[in-house]
């Protein structure tokens, strides 16, 4: 009997097995270094969105600062106001030296430490920018209670050492966090950024005149007691300054102690005569006419042909420190005080300026762009500061033009607008 040899059954599959073993960790690991990769990028996304959100809210606190700085009474949730004893943004948080322009930001006790500056803060809501402008003590906002995107942005001032500006700096967070906005370093979870830029004042009145009356044309007054008034060695006691012939039978001058009243009018000045309107106004304003108008500070006023002495009123309490542009005539028909000493006007008409009340003072700067200034009815009018005529001055009455250096030194410093400096912005 033949017996057969039986082998052992061959193992097969063993390699390929370990095959799939490597090629299923190697997948795994590129898996897993993809998801990393993938995480990471997604917390740098992340990272940057926040640092972005962050930047634009300082970028926006700057904007908004300089805007401010150019507006008028406020309450203290930085609305508009017509209250007068609200001040504006610019004196509630500078303090202004009449004398030399410097601008020091205001102080305020926290807790026994003199903090630098005030710090006007916004924050952004669901119902849109809600703003604290406290005039002493800290901000008063609550922070929005969701889970959405609610920047927030702080504003301080500093010191620059020169007259008329000022460095505004903004720290921007993702959201109102106090530890955020304190040291503009950020938080966990929450980035902060921190933008600066100087300001300073682009005055409003760049050249301010020597006499009381200034004309670049003719001066007619024919037999009016006119009062002219300029006892300031500074600008020599001019009391008149024409371009053309200066007609005045009855003024009443009054000049520097010791010099004869009549070589205080100063008339037939050629290089005045030879100015245009447009060059005249440049001259005083430094800056040409749609230019000057165009300004951030600057207040419009239409329809003041016939009755404006309320609507003036209330836009010189309602906005100190702006410029009012009168398009048109400007007739003042009822008594009125405009400006005082320590806040003086500064009143641009495009036409005829009209003082038919029986009693108007006015303390500041009163220019006509008129090719003929002319009026009949000037009354008790007075103006502290000076006057200047674009064209032609003629009127009777006995009005009193009293010309004052500090007022006009006051309207050089501290009226005009806020403008960035350029080459101090900062975000470091």
């Amino acid at each position: 009997m033949t017996r057969r040899k039986i082998h052992p059954c061959r193992q097969r599959g063993a390699a390929a097995l370990i095959v799939v073993m490597v090629l299923f960790f190697i997948i795994s690991m590129v898996a897993a270094y993809a998801s990393r990769n993938l995480i990471f990028e997604q917390k740098t996304s992340a990272n940057q969105y926040r640092a972005t959100q962050a930047f634009e809210a300082a970028e926006a606190g700057l904007e908004w600062a300089v805007a401010m700085l150019n507006g008028g009474r406020i309450d203290a949730a930085c609305a508009a106001s017509t209250d007068v004893t609200n001040d504006t943004f610019r004196t509630r948080y500078l303090d202004i030296d009449a004398n030399t322009g410097s601008y020091t930001p205001r102080p305020w006790n926290n807790g026994g430490t003199n903090e630098t500056s005030l710090w006007p803060s916004c924050v952004r809501t669901d119902a849109g920018w809600s703003c604290s402008c406290p005039a002493n003590g800290a901000p008063v906002l609550a922070a929005p209670s969701g889970t959405g995107s609610y920047p927030a942005f702080r504003v301080r001032f500093e010191p620059v050492g020169q007259p008329g500006a000022v460095r505004v700096e903004s720290v921007g967070c993702t959201r109102l966090v106090e530890a955020c906005l304190s040291d503009g370093q950020g938080t966990a979870g929450e980035a902060a950024a921190r933008v600066s830029v100087v300001v300073s004042i682009s005055s409003a009145l760049a050249t301010p005149p020597a006499a009381a009356l200034t004309v670049r044309g003719n001066l007619n007054v024919g037999a009016s007691a006119i009062r002219l008034q300029n006892t300031d060695h500074a600008s020599n006691g001019i009391t008149a300054h024409a371009g053309g012939a200066a007609t005045m039978t009855s003024p009443q001058l009054t000049t520097v102690p010791g010099t004869p009243t009549e070589s205080s009018v100063v008339d037939n000045d050629a290089s005045l005569a030879a100015l245009t309107g447009a060059q005249m106004f440049t001259s005083t304003f430094r800056m040409a006419k749609p230019t000057y108008k165009q300004q951030a500070a600057m207040v419009v006023l239409d329809d003041c042909a016939t009755a404006c002495s309320a609507k003036l009123a209330a836009a010189v309490q309602g906005y100190p420190g702006r410029v009012l542009w009168v398009e048109g005539d400007m007739t003042l028909d009822a008594d009125v005080v405009l400006g005082s000493a320590t806040e003086p006007v500064l009143i641009v008409a495009t036409g005829n300026i009209n003082l038919d009340a029986a009693s108007v003072q006015i303390f500041g700067l009163l220019y006509s762009q008129s090719a003929d200034w002319a009026n009949d009815g000037l009354g008790a009018v007075t103006v502290q500061g000076a006057a200047v005529a674009e064209g032609n001055f003629n009127g009777t009455g006995t009005p009193t033009i009293q010309y004052d250096p500090v007022i006009l030194e006051r309207l050089k410093l501290g009226t005009g607008t806020m403008v960035r400096v350029p080459g101090s912005w900062r975000d470091f």
